[in-house]
């Protein structure tokens, strides 16, 4: 089976994503764009209009748009990176996706469409809503404990434990495989999610090192 995997960035609705966090996946009978958490958007022969080129843009680099008739998606699709529009278009071509009138299996079919009616977004809302909930509480105990007591240091300390608790999250998702099923959408892996969380992560760590350095020279 030919089969064309380039990592770029994207852009979806009003949302862009930078090098290396998408991926554009194509055999011939399924086109996938990952951009980590922003969405996974996939893609049946029978949803794509047409593929045409994308000219530079603001933090944008040339690529592909994707003009698709699903309706849970973004009407904007955009793919780019390294390679030219036309090399891109050249190797999807290449794979046969455009030119494939087959039907593909019903079983086949049916995972695409559950994927297409959950709007392409990885995580569940309820984990994020209580991962957000806790971490509003965090700082929010903070402040109010800083205002208690004027010690600039409590609330410093209170957001190093915010920010510990996103990466304790984040960790699990990617260690524990039961854990993430609880924090995905069926049909999600933590390969969907993998480099976004590690991006977190990293993000997390610094913003700890940062408010332990600050308080302990306030």
């Amino acid at each position: 089976m030919n089969e064309f995997k380039n990592t770029g960035g994207a852009k979806i609705g009003a949302l862009k994503s930078s090098w290396p966090f998408a991926t554009l996946n194509v055999t011939r009978n399924k086109l996938e764009l990952n951009v980590s958490l922003i969405g996974k958007l996939v893609f049946l022969p029978g949803d794509i209009i047409s593929l045409m080129p994308h000219p530079r843009g603001y933090k944008m680099g040339a690529g592909i748009k994707i003009h698709h008739k699903v309706p849970q998606y973004k009407d904007e699709v955009v793919f780019w990176s390294s390679k030219s529009p036309a090399e891109l278009l050249r190797q999807i071509e290449a794979t046969g996706f455009m030119a494939n009138t087959d039907a593909i299996g019903h079983r086949a079919q049916t995972e695409v469409r559950e994927l297409q009616t959950q709007g392409g977004f990885a995580m569940k809302t309820k984990p994020l809503v209580m991962l957000l909930t806790l971490w509003l509480a965090i700082v929010i105990y903070g402040a109010v404990n800083m205002s208690l007591t004027g010690s600039l240091v409590a609330f410093l300390s209170a957001m190093q434990l915010a920010f510990v608790v996103v990466i304790l999250f984040a960790v699990v998702t990617l260690a524990s495989p039961y854990f993430a099923s609880g924090v995905l959408k069926p049909g999600y892996t933590i390969a969907d999610v993998k480099k976004f969380l590690i991006f977190f992560i990293i993000i997390a760590v610094f913003m700890v090192v940062g408010f332990s350095i600050s308080s302990n020279v306030v």
